[in-house]
């Protein structure tokens, strides 16, 4: 019988090669989950980023608070349900920023300078 295949009440046997097919998808799986949660973070920190500007050209100063970014449009339900990060702290500077929920690991925090560039936290 021929490895991998399998007739009623056969065995099946796996190659070691096969299973480490297997191994190598798993990290890719984790390093792809982990890109993605950190893309959740950037789309909310873009979010806030272009508010900001919206405020400040119509007031020449940056919201200090989420109160006065909802004057262009900001809502703060947006960040209702967040998994993997806690909600940013508006602030009337940059850079502004994302952290991860306590205890979490293999992702960054995130964020966004006053150019608009988003980076782990750290960078900015």
């Amino acid at each position: 019988m021929k490895a991998g295949r399998s007739c009623a009440g056969d065995v099946r046997v796996y190659h070691p090669n096969r299973l480490s097919v297997v191994r190598g998808v798993v990290p890719r799986f984790t390093q792809a989950s982990a890109r993605a949660k950190e893309k959740e973070a950037d789309g909310i920190l873009k979010q806030i980023y272009t508010l900001q500007n919206a405020y400040y050209a119509n007031n020449g100063t940056y919201a200090a608070s989420s109160a006065a970014l909802q004057t262009v449009g900001w809502d703060p339900n947006t960040t209702n349900g967040l998994k993997n990060y806690q909600a940013p702290t508006i602030a009337a500077s940059f850079p502004l920023t994302m952290t991860k929920t306590a205890g979490a690991t293999g992702y960054n925090d995130r964020c966004i300078d006053a150019d608009g560039k988003i980076a782990d936290a750290g960078s900015c």
